[in-house]
């Protein structure tokens, strides 16, 4: 499975998003169903390729999926449904998939998901074209969530881990320190 936990694989998700609404446009369903339907998919799909491992993506599938489940049934318009898929990518990414404490987690996500949506208006002008602009917009937002600072993934347990993938958190984690300089330099 894909993953999405990088600035620029948000990005690359956003685009597939958008160039499938264009797809899902076609489906036997009323277009604001159809419309419905691909945003909470999206979101759904979006929050489980945030997971770090496969591990962890299989742990996040069932609370995710159902989430949006849940939404997508219980939106009467795309307005709401739109609404509930951000709301699936906010618990998604801060509730299940990274460590973030309460107050923070909670201004960042608001701060993320209340732009990707402000965007995602502003570029919407009733066609199926500016809705596809809209859905990319809303993820350009979400992908600014990796420029901030003192994002960690939640770590799997040690149980249902697989040893390469911690090794290779571990690693990413080292490298992304700074470095530290050694001697009396300059």
């Amino acid at each position: 499975m894909m993953r999405w936990n990088s600035f620029g694989r948000t990005l690359g998700f956003g685009a597939l998003a958008a160039g499938g609404l264009l797809a899902a446009s076609f489906l036997p369903l009323p277009t604001g169903a159809a419309l419905s339907a691909w945003l909470v998919a999206s979101a759904v799909a979006y929050g489980v390729g945030l997971a770090p491992s496969a591990a962890g993506a299989a742990r996040t599938v069932l609370p995710i999926g159902a989430l949006g489940l849940a939404v997508w049934l219980a939106a009467e318009h795309v307005g709401q449904a739109a609404l509930g898929a951000a709301l699936v990518v906010g618990i998604g990414r801060s509730l299940l998939v990274y460590r973030a404490r309460p107050l923070r987690g909670l201004a960042v996500e608001a701060v993320l998901l209340g732009g990707g949506l402000w965007l995602a208006r502003a570029l919407l002008d009733g066609g199926l074209g500016s809705a596809a602009l809209a859905v990319w917009g809303f993820f350009l937002v979400q992908s600014l969530f990796f420029w901030i600072p003192g994002v960690a993934e939640r770590e799997d347990s040690g149980a249902t881990a697989d040893p390469f993938e911690r090794a290779a958190r571990r690693l990413r984690r080292l490298l992304e320190e700074e470095p530290v300089t050694r001697g009396g330099g300059a």
